[in-house]
């Protein structure tokens, strides 16, 4: 008897150990399939890929990217460096300090990205290579305008001759087949530039006891530092890609790993989680303001009206909207849409570089004012303001007419962006920022209706699994609207400022998953010229930031922390509003296919 008895304790022991070994290796599998799908997907789909490639171009691509290991590592390792290296002081209108063992590689990278850019103009279309070639020659000649010393001084003498053979290879390669002794010409005719830029300036500034070098750098990052914009918008939806993943995925694993009351109790959780969010705001009083809450919703119910009428004009064709194609499609067009948002950024540069250029060779400064005016008009809040307008405004058209010739989903990503452009165009325009949609009246709308729908389809006895894991996913985006930056805030405590962490994150996620363009070929732009492109972007805009970062301040050349916040205000909300919606669609017809 008390054999049998001890056997069935033993047994049960050991079912019990069973039982519990299973759920570790159920709950370690979620995590492992979480961090495949969310991050180590996304890199094997979206990574640079080398086959095909002609001669040499992987040689430059190495070297591109060590490089930008370097910026990465002078952006994250900023405060130690300036700690061990000595500091270049300037004390004027703005203090600017700079480790000065250093300014020779960010001056290198500098180089390095125009040099990059320049010899991707000789492969694409003509008019955006005279287009860059012009930007380069502008870029050259202010160079050169730094040695002072005469009116045509050895460094400007230099520049000239320099730029004027750039436009003759340009002339002479343009539209012929990549060659990587290609690089290697417009890399040692700007680096020559830059180098002799550099010593002339120094030496004419000598007796005076100022080492100019690190003030020309900072004068040069300032002037064209700003073409770093797009790809710092751009990467302001980073964190909103890794934010709706991370909520599609976490359900839809949970689903297909444990048992269906896992599910549930889930699903129980992140509901008393969102109301007690929602109680704790209104008791201390941090809800938005009515206005923000109202405009939300009408944000919400005319990008839902778009979309119908996208759905009426493409007569009722199309694939389903899943989460997990709106954030690849909406990644791909990240650059793209920066670029139109910053379209005024490369007549503001020229711009400014020219009027150096032209006082540094006997111009009066007075008589460059009408060109001043108009430069301050072009880059001043209300022509950015009006500009989001317009373009938000043509995506909307854009996507309606795309949606008429049979589009699909495209049509509803355009339509999203174009309308939250549009808005936050007219609040700056108008000073309207106290009654515009914030992603905390977003939060709030989006959290009342997933518990309004719990509530009723709980009622209607219709709450099946399907919909409590759509309601799941629609609760943790709601969460995450507000709160998306949990992604980079790690990283903004190793750096210390959570402005270049934002941009940082973006940056390397961008660099390692969005190389659709570079691994794409098409006649007026080949496969070398888009790595060369993507390559030059990169580079160039995580220079940047190092170099912002080594100065410890922001505005040393262009502050890329705004343009992120900016991105992940315009790009971040966009996809959320869409993966919500997308979602609520999935609710509404109780589809399987949300979370599986």
């Amino acid at each position: 008897m008390n054999t049998t008895s001890s056997t069935k304790q033993v047994r049960e022991r050991d079912s019990s150990k069973a039982a519990v070994g299973k759920i570790f290796t159920a709950i370690w599998g979620i995590i492992r399939d979480l961090f495949d799908h969310v991050l180590a997907e996304p890199y094997r789909e979206g990574k640079l890929r080398s086959r095909g490639w002609p001669t040499g171009l992987k040689a430059i691509v190495s070297i591109a990217i060590i490089g930008y290991c370097l910026a990465i590592a002078g952006v994250i390792f900023s405060g130690w460096i300036r700690e061990s290296l000595p500091l270049y002081v300037t004390v004027g209108a703005t203090i600017h300090s700079f480790p000065r063992p250093v300014l020779w590689v960010i001056l290198f990278l500098v180089v390095f990205s125009i040099s990059l850019l320049q010899s991707a103009a000789l492969h694409i279309s003509a008019w955006l290579a005279w287009v860059v070639t012009a930007l380069s020659v502008v870029i050259l000649l202010f160079v050169g305008s730094f040695d002072s010393s005469t009116l045509f001084s050895p460094a400007r003498l230099v520049s000239i001759i320099a730029s004027v053979a750039l436009i003759a290879f340009v002339w002479v390669r343009l539209r012929s087949r990549f060659k990587w002794w290609e690089f290697v010409v417009v890399l040692a005719l700007i680096t020559t530039v830059f180098s002799v830029g550099v010593w002339r300036a120094a030496v004419v500034a000598a007796p005076s006891g100022v080492d100019f070098a690190p003030g020309m750098l900072s004068l040069i990052m300032f002037e064209i530092g700003q073409l770093a914009i797009p790809a710092a918008i751009a990467a302001g939806l980073a964190v909103a890609e890794i934010s709706a993943s991370t909520a599609i995925w976490t359900v839809g694993l949970i689903r297909r790993r444990l048992p269906a009351i896992a599910l549930v109790i889930g699903f129980v959780l992140i509901l008393v989680w969102r109301i007690w969010s929602f109680y704790s705001d209104a008791m201390n009083g941090s809800l938005p303001a009515w206005p923000q809450v109202l405009s939300s919703i009408v944000l919400l119910i005319v990008i839902i009206g778009i979309w119908f009428a996208c759905y009426k004009l493409r007569s009722r064709v199309g694939e389903p909207l899943e989460v997990r194609t709106i954030i690849d499609r909406l990644g791909n067009l990240a650059i793209p849409i920066a670029v139109c948002f910053s379209i005024t950024l490369v007549p503001v540069v020229v711009g400014l570089l020219f009027v150096q250029i032209v006082v540094a060779y006997g111009v009066k400064y007075e008589s460059t004012a009408w060109l001043r005016d108009a430069i301050a008009v072009i880059s001043s809040s209300t022509t950015f303001g009006s500009l989001r307008v317009v373009i938000g405004a043509l995506m909307v058209i854009t996507a309606l007419v795309l949606a008429r010739r049979g589009s699909k989903l495209l049509p509803e990503i355009l339509a999203t962006v174009g309308l939250v452009s549009s808005t936050l165009g007219l609040a700056g325009v108008f000073g309207l920022n106290n009654w515009i949609w914030t992603t905390s009246g977003l939060t709030l709308i989006v959290t009342v209706a997933g518990i309004g729908l719990t509530i009723w389809y709980g009622l209607r006895r219709t709450l099946h699994s399907s919909r409590i894991a759509g309601l799941a996913v629609l609760l943790l985006l709601a969460a995450f609207i507000d709160n998306r930056d949990f992604v980079s805030d790690p990283l903004g405590a190793l750096l210390g400022f959570a402005g270049a962490a934002l941009v940082l994150f973006g940056f390397i996620w961008s660099f390692l998953t969005d190389n659709d363009f570079a691994n794409n070929h098409s006649r007026k732009y080949p496969r070398p010229a888009r790595v060369l492109i993507y390559l030059a972007n990169s580079v160039f805009g995580v220079t940047v930031l190092a170099f912002t970062s080594l100065s410890r301040n922001p505005d040393a050349s262009i502050n890329l922390g705004d343009f992120a916040s900016l991105g992940d205000q315009l790009l971040g909300t966009s996809l959320m509003a869409a993966a919500v919606l997308a979602v609520s669609v999935d609710i509404f017809k109780n589809r399987q296919s949300l979370t599986q």
